[in-house]
């Protein structure tokens, strides 16, 4: 984990705000590096109807 240290002003609210907004990009990038993007499987589906419903 990093930790960021703030030399400049200091305001917990805004620091606490930016750390959990970067914890969420943390673990939304984790979860697209474990399961690949979203859309993919949604797309397959899509393309899997489209072509039973051609045959």
């Amino acid at each position: 984990m990093v930790e960021v240290v703030w030399k400049d002003q200091e305001d917990p609210r805004l620091h606490q705000r930016i750390h959990d907004i970067l914890q969420m990009k943390i673990a939304s990038l984790m979860d697209f590096i474990t399961m690949g993007p979203p859309e993919e499987a949604e797309k397959e589906d899509i393309s899997l109807q489209l072509t039973e419903g051609q045959e």
